[in-house]
């Protein structure tokens, strides 16, 4: 009998001399044409992955997958070396459609440091803002219109690698105007155009950002405001209105029998019946006050909100195609500096439908109506 304890040693054992002759018909060294296939295969990688580290590795992991003993290390890293070199300017010559003579002169007009703002227009392409205050939307969208007078947001860099297109846009954010002049040609306009790009997406988000930032304040403060001035209403009607307690409390059956108006005359009296009523004018709307607290920050609102609106496009779904138009009739009143709405453009923002909310007046009509009036339309 074969002992199982020795016959695992066996399956188990690390391949020493006694095997090699076995397994070199399963490995095959680097040749010439193996050679070439890894220098593909690191120029594929190179374009997504820039570290030398990285690439050494995916290169390791490529020849065991083909079973190629791998070579030494140093010519390992003369490959790896020539990949990044040849990834580079295969980067350049597939932007050089882009790279015309106007474009680098724009490109290289960023890095040049502008008197009337202190800094080049590189460094102010990447200052970040911390609040949502009109100056900073207002300062964000000169740099959305400069971006598109670069035609920045329409720059189509498909033919590069999502990968490299984020590595050359990391490269150009941490770079400063210096530095890149000191780059080489055919790594300087890659890094400036894919910044460029990558900036326009990123100024519109911040747009976009801040606008709905400024505006959920706006929302906020009016909400409180009101919230105040409904408990101040609150406080001031339960001083005035003690009146009421004074018909009776519970039951009143005296409703229904035609005595009302003289049990009211009698009980409260006509001089605190008219102190407790209250003025027509002072009636609340239908929001409670809400628009009109915030027509108060108006001013506010003014001084971002029509350049935002001129300066984005908005799209929605078809639900929501009216107010798209009101947006468009706001813009349209913007640009002519006019305070009301054309003859014929007033229509509901809300459609009417089983998804939208049912009109307020419809549901007091219907449950408080009975309750107060009897069939021939008296009073109970």
């Amino acid at each position: 009998m074969v002992d199982t304890g020795h016959r695992n040693a066996e399956v188990d054992r690390v391949p020493g001399r006694a095997d090699r002759p076995r397994l070199q018909g399963l490995w095959r060294a680097a040749k010439a044409a193996e050679w070439k296939d890894l220098e593909e295969f690191l120029l594929a990688r190179a374009l997504e992955h820039d570290a030398p580290s990285v690439l050494v590795r995916l290169a390791c992991e490529y020849l065991h997958s083909v079973r190629i003993v791998r070579p030494c290390v140093v010519p390992l890293l003369r490959a790896v070396a020539t990949a990044r070199e040849r990834a580079a300017a295969e980067t350049y010559s597939r932007l050089s459609p882009l790279l015309g003579a106007s474009r680098q002169a724009e490109l290289d007009g960023l890095l040049i440091v502008r008197p009337e703002l202190a800094v080049s227009r590189w460094a102010w392409l990447h200052r970040g803002t911390t609040t949502a205050s009109p100056m900073a939307i207002r300062a964000e969208l000169d740099k959305l219109r400069f971006l598109r007078e670069l035609d920045a947001h329409a720059l189509d860099l498909s033919v590069l690698p999502d990968a490299r297109r984020w590595l050359l846009a990391g490269i150009g954010r941490r770079s400063t105007n210096q530095a890149l002049q000191r780059r080489e040609v055919d790594r300087r306009y890659p890094i400036l155009v894919a910044t460029l790009a990558e900036c326009a997406v990123e100024v519109l988000d911040e747009v976009v950002q801040m606008f709905d930032q400024a505006l959920s304040g706006t929302e906020n403060r009016a909400r409180r405001r009101l919230d105040e001035l409904l408990a101040a209403r609150a406080v001031l009607g339960a001083e005035a209105g003690p009146a009421g307690g004074d018909a009776g409390g519970g039951h009143r059956p005296w409703c229904r029998t035609g005595r009302g108006g003289l049990r009211l005359r009698e009980g409260i009296g006509m001089d605190r019946m008219l102190a407790a009523r209250r003025d027509p004018k002072d009636r609340l709307p239908r929001d409670h006050g809400h628009l009109a607290q915030i027509d108060a920050s108006f001013t506010y609102l003014r001084a971002f909100a029509p350049h935002v609106v001129g300066a984005l496009e908005f799209e929605s779904s078809e639900h929501a195609r009216p107010l798209v138009e009101a947006v468009g009739v706001l813009r349209e009143l913007y640009g002519k500096g006019r305070a009301r709405s054309p003859a014929g453009r007033s229509r509901p923002l809300r459609p009417r439908g089983p998804r939208f909310l049912p009109d307020l007046s419809e549901i007091i009509r219907s449950q408080w109506v009975p309750s107060c009036f009897d069939e021939r339309g008296g009073t109970l």
